[in-house]
Order: C-alpha cells, then sequence, then structure tokens
C-alpha cells in the first residue's frame, strides 16, 4: 500500500511539473484565459467563456475568442463551440494560477453574473411552459450554478450581496428540483441559502420565492407542517408588497398544502382566492392553476360536470399562454377522473397522451405520477402483469426523486394488486413496506386504509391474531 502512495505521489508531481512546464509556454493573456475558463464546472460554450474572459488588463488586448482558440489548439480546452471543457487536472492546476493571480474574485463575479442570468432564463421558462429545451439547459448549467452556491455559502460571515446570489441560485435550481428532483439535495441547498439571508437586508420577494419553493417541496417530503409555515410566511411576504401575481401562486400552494392535511373546503377557498386574483391581473398560468386544482377537488366531491368545466378552462388558459407541461398535468387529471368514473379505456388513452407530454418536456415528478395511475388501470382491468410493471416503475421513479409519499402510497397499490393477483406473501411485504412509510411520514388516514386492508389479508391467512391487531390499528 506504502508503494503506491509513492507511486501516486510521484505521478501527481510529474503531472505537476508537465503542467508547469506548459503555462510557462503560454502567454500572459491565455494565462488569464484558461484560469477564467477554470471556473466553470462541466462543460461550457465559447460564447459563455468570453462573457467570463477579460484581457482589458493587456495591451494590446487580443480578442477573447482569439484566446479561446488558441487554448483549443494547445489542447488544453477540448470541444467544439457549442461544448467546451476541461481536464479536471488542467482545471485544478488553473484555478490555483488565478487564485494566486489575484483575480480570483473579480473572475468569479463575472462567472456568476453570466450563470445567474443565464440560469433565470431557463428557470422562468422552464416554470412558465415546461419546455424541455429550457429543461436541458438549466441542467447544463446546474454545476455553474452550484459552484456559484458553495462560492457564495462560504462567504463568513455572509454579506447581503452573497446571500442574495446565493438565493438567487437556488431559485434558479428550484424548477430543476421539482420536475426531477432530488428533493433531499433541494430542501439542503434551500435551508442553507436561507439560513445565510438571515436577517440581512435582502429582496424580500426573492426571499419569498424560495420561501413558496421549500414549502412546496417540504409538502412532497411529507412534512406538511413545515411547508404550511413557509407558505403562510411567503403569504404574508406577497400581501405587505401587494404582489397580487405572486400571491396567487403561494394561496395555490397553501390550498395544497391545506388539502394534504385533510381540509378540503379551506383548500377551495385558497384556490377560489388564488383564482379570483390571477383573472384580476390577467395572469394565464395563475388562472390555470387554480381552475386545475379546483377541477380536482370538485372531482373528489363527486362534481362531475363542475370538474369538467374546471380542467377544460384551466386547459384553455395554459394553451393561451404555452404552458406545455401544465398541459400534460390537465390530461392526467382529466384521465384520473374517466377511471374513477368506470371509463377504463377512454382513461388509458387519456393518460397516456398525458404521459407522452410529460416525457416531452422531463417532467419526472408529473411522469412518474400518470405512470402510477396507468398502473392502477391496469389492474382495475384485471390486466395484473402490466400493472405490477406500471407499479415498479412508478415506484423507483418516485424513490429516485425522494418524493416518499408517493412511493408509500404506491407500495401500497402494489400490495392491493398482489393479493388479487394471488401473490399473498408479496403482498404482504409490499403493504407492511408502504404502512411502515406512512406511519414514519405521519399519514394516518393512508396508513389506517393500508392497515384495514393488511388485518383482512392476514386475518385470511389463519393469523387471527394479527389481523385483529391490525384492524384495531386501523380503527384508531
Amino acid at each position: 500500500a506504502k508503494a503506491m502512495e509513492r507511486e501516486d505521489t510521484k505521478s501527481g508531481n510529474v503531472l505537476a511539473r508537465v503542467l508547469e512546464w506548459v503555462w510557462q509556454q503560454l502567454t500572459p493573456p491565455e494565462q488569464d484565459a484558461l484560469g477564467h475558463c477554470a471556473l466553470f464546472h462541466g462543460g461550457f460554450s465559447s460564447e459563455a467563456a468570453e462573457d467570463v474572459i477579460d484581457l482589458s488588463g493587456h495591451s494590446p488586448a487580443p480578442s477573447e475568442h482569439e484566446v479561446v482558440r488558441s487554448l483549443r489548439a494547445r489542447g488544453l480546452v477540448a470541444g467544439e463551440d457549442l461544448h467546451l471543457e476541461m481536464h479536471p487536472s488542467v482545471r485544478l492546476f488553473a484555478l490555483r494560477k488565478l487564485d494566486a493571480s489575484r483575480q480570483l474574485d473579480a473572475a468569479a463575479t463575472r462567472h456568476a453574473a453570466r450563470t445567474l442570468r443565464v440560469g433565470r432564463s431557463a428557470s422562468t421558462e422552464l416554470e412558465r411552459t415546461g419546455s424541455r429545451d429550457a429543461l436541458r439547459r438549466l441542467q447544463l448549467e446546474t454545476g455553474n450554478l452550484l459552484a456559484v452556491l458553495e462560492r457564495t455559502l462560504a462567504v463568513a460571515p455572509p454579506t447581503a450581496v452573497s446571500a442574495t446570489q446565493a438565493l438567487e441560485a437556488v431559485q434558479c435550481l428550484a424548477p430543476a428540483v421539482d420536475a426531477s428532483g432530488p428533493f433531499e439535495l433541494g430542501l439542503g441547498w434551500m435551508d442553507a441559502a436561507i439560513g445565510a439571508a438571515g436577517k440581512l437586508p435582502i429582496d424580500k420577494r426573492l426571499r419569498a420565492e424560495i420561501l413558496l419553493a421549500r414549502g412546496r417541496l417540504r409538502r412532497a417530503r411529507g412534512d406538511v407542517k413545515g411547508s404550511t409555515g413557509d407558505l403562510y410566511d411567503a403569504h404574508d411576504i406577497a400581501t405587505v408588497g401587494d404582489d397580487r401575481a405572486f400571491e396567487s401562486a403561494v394561496l395555490t400552494e397553501v390550498g395544497l398544502t391545506l388539502q394534504a392535511k385533510g381540509k378540503h373546503e379551506e383548500g377551495r377557498k385558497a384556490h377560489e382566492q388564488a383564482l379570483t386574483l390571477a383573472r384580476l391581473v390577467k395572469d394565464d398560468r395563475r388562472e390555470g392553476q387554480a381552475l386545475f386544482h379546483l377541477g380536482g377537488l370538485h372531482d373528489a366531491a363527486g362534481k362531475v360536470p363542475a370538474a369538467q368545466s374546471a380542467f377544460q378552462d384551466a386547459a384553455a388558459a395554459f394553451a393561451r399562454c404555452g404552458a406545455r407541461r401544465s398541459e400534460g398535468a390537465v390530461f392526467a387529471a382529466f384521465g384520473a377522473m374517466l377511471q374513477q368514473h368506470g371509463d377504463l379505456d377512454a382513461a388509458r388513452g387519456v393518460l397516456e397522451k398525458a404521459l407522452a407530454i410529460h416525457q416531452e418536456v422531463r417532467d419526472r415528478t408529473l411522469e412518474g405520477a400518470t405512470v402510477g395511475r396507468l398502473a392502477s388501470v391496469a389492474m382495475e382491468a384485471g390486466q395484473y402483469d402490466a400493472g405490477r410493471e406500471l407499479f415498479l416503475r412508478a415506484i423507483q421513479m418516485q424513490a429516485e426523486r425522494g418524493d416518499r409519499r408517493s412511493e408509500a402510497a404506491l407500495r401500497g397499490h402494489l400490495g392491493i394488486l398482489e393479493h388479487l393477483d394471488g401473490k399473498v406473501e408479496d403482498s404482504r411485504t409490499s403493504l407492511v413496506k408502504a404502512i411502515w412509510m406512512l406511519g414514519d411520514l405521519g399519514d394516518l388516514h393512508v396508513e389506517g386504509l393500508y392497515l384495514a386492508f393488511l388485518a383482512g389479508l392476514v386475518s385470511s391467512l389463519g393469523t387471527l391474531d394479527t389481523g385483529a391487531e391490525s384492524f384495531d390499528l386501523a380503527k384508531r
């Protein structure tokens, strides 16, 4: 082992000497440009590099484009104009040289400004339309956004500038986390940024945007209490600032959180308030969101004509503003309603149309939910093999995203399918896993339903005492 360590050290020393020799062959502008490019995490375009490179300290100053071409010719930067990259060892070496030259802070400021500008553009488009291209662009910037977040969080003590940039980086990342997860990491980023902001004089709307995003993720993770606190804090900021469009967005999330707590009537009132505000400011996207959730509540209450009307109006509102992602969500809800009323073939057709849209815009959240819904349609149709395959696929997707509530519900439904298919032991295993997860999340309502089903299952196996205990727990 010691011999291997000595060999690794020797190899590292050789590489360092080679890189130092290469560095000495570069012109001063090339040295600066290489250090500036080293700030990028992952791939970057020639245009992005030119935004960050600053050669104004040289006379005469060469063009940034020509210097990047020279670095490519020397093999220090690889790729084509639209996708350049640096070897990790070259990047680390260049970063150290940049730090030693005392240019790091200024270059990092340019890198942050460029990254946040591009990130804001992509995240706004993703949130507004669900564009697959916007998600791809945002995912390409994830490494740079995290680099900005890491640098700004390292400022001690935090300043208003560093905390603002940390919040802005998280704000850019939030739509990608909503669409694809992982929720746990996203919550960690938000917690860190909000903690850094503390009582500093930060833009109130920006702080509220992060509270809204964190409240949404907390609800998805099963933390309804934490979600409620964040959303009401965001609502307080919105009402003080008289920002009606943003208040509408917050009220929609409040409504969903109230529904998660079983307070459906209060949730309906919140969505109606959101709808009124959205129409007042003529915000089609917010209007569509409020109508969409009201349609779901009408459906749950058995008010089918009202639900159909709300879904149709929601689809029209989303079509007016080009919100493709949300359009898919409406189709998914409509398909679920058709399933509820027994029209399984029509439901499958509408749900497959919704699934195609979710995959088009790469929304893993809605894709996982729709795959789960297709699984339940297959189960009701008696297509158990197809249903099991779809349930397992949906469970894996929700587990990867960190949505434990949805994963638990899917495992419970899988257990029911396995029971119907005569696979009793598999059914018990799935139900016990679902019950354990729901208990951990504090979802007593759904946990009780699965306990009741498990009780019937174990009683049918002759384990009467265990069945009685399960029935007693379900009743409580």
